[in-house]
């Protein structure tokens, strides 16, 4: 991890320089200083350099308390491994007036009730509520740590008092706790499905598009068969239609041929057919204008209408 620097105003940057971790932020409240750190506890020589560079900001300055389970910072044979461990589990660190704790989470969550955060410590949520004799809600273990140094709370001046675990507060702290956690998951259950929709949604879509990309074609395609066949048709009728005129059965035929090609394509089909059929007839007219003039003047002649047959030839 990368220094991230946030303020110059920050004290302690300069102990912790060589150790992976990631300076979060330094700023007052309740005039306290506080400052808070992220180490890298994703492999063992991150937290051992880490507990290295805690153990000499203890040394350097025996005025703050550590309130984690690290052995007395004066013993001899002091040991790095349960700081170790500490840091493994608990990445956060947070240097809070004279108390240096560290813990699971930066700190609490959002719309996190008061008593249930550990304000004069780590600022994350409780886990073993105590109170001091004014009423000040503590973590109970760091309380303890805190203790073995001062004697007054942390929050004043004041008597810590006996730290007794508050059983009630611990009760409804679990209920928070456990509601917490399952809105939690629930809401990342709803993130989860949200996306698995939006997924399907995409895929349907791109189903969708596909399909009519299919359609589309097959409409082209079943389009130009369609022109074909009134091509075709026009073309058939043409050729044949003198022949039917001089027997007289040209309409009869030509009505079942078309009532044929209706049933057959649809009604649409047959107007589209009819349209080609029609350029077809036009592209013709020379030709069938003449075949009908000519087939017509032979009929009337057969009838004996010599008069008539001479003006279908002019």
């Amino acid at each position: 991890m990368a220094l991230t620097v946030v303020t110059s105003a920050a004290r302690f940057t300069d102990h912790f320089k060589g150790t992976p971790y990631v300076f979060i932020t330094a700023f007052e409240s309740k005039n306290r200083y506080i400052e808070k750190y992220l180490f890298n506890n994703e492999d063992t020589r991150a937290a051992k350099s880490a507990a290295e560079a805690i153990r000499r900001l203890i040394e350097q300055y025996p005025i703050l308390q550590p309130t984690f389970g690290v052995p007395n910072r004066k013993d001899a044979n002091f040991n790095d491994s349960l700081l170790e461990t500490e840091i493994a589990e608990n990445p956060y660190l947070t240097i809070n007036d004279l108390a240096i704790c560290l813990a699971t989470e930066q700190e609490a969550p959002k719309n996190t009730p008061d008593r249930f955060i550990d304000s004069w410590f780590s600022g994350a949520t409780l886990v073993r509520v105590t109170q001091c004799t004014c009423g000040h809600f503590l973590e109970w273990k760091r309380a303890a740590f805190w203790q073995e140094k001062y004697k007054v709370c942390p929050a004043g001046h004041h008597s810590l008092g006996n730290l007794n675990l508050q059983n009630d507060r611990q009760k409804s702290l679990r209920i928070f706790r456990k509601t917490r956690e399952q809105l939690q998951n629930d809401t990342q259950m709803l993130v989860l499905y949200t996306q698995f929709q939006q997924l399907q949604v995409t895929h349907y879509q791109q189903r969708l598009r596909r399909s009519q990309q299919q359609i589309a074609v097959l409409q082209n395609q079943a389009t130009q068969q369609l022109w074909d066949v009134g091509r075709d048709t026009g073309t058939a009728i043409i050729k044949i239609v003198p022949k039917l005129a001089a027997t007289g059965l040209g309409t009869q035929v030509v009505g079942a041929a078309v009532a044929t090609v209706i049933q057959y394509i649809g009604l649409s089909g047959a107007t589209m057919a009819a349209r080609s059929w029609t350029m077809t007839v036009l592209k013709n007219v020379p030709w069938f204008s003449a075949g009908v003039g000519l087939t017509q003047a032979l009929f009337r002649a057969w009838r004996g209408e010599y008069v008539k047959a001479g003006a279908e030839c002019v």
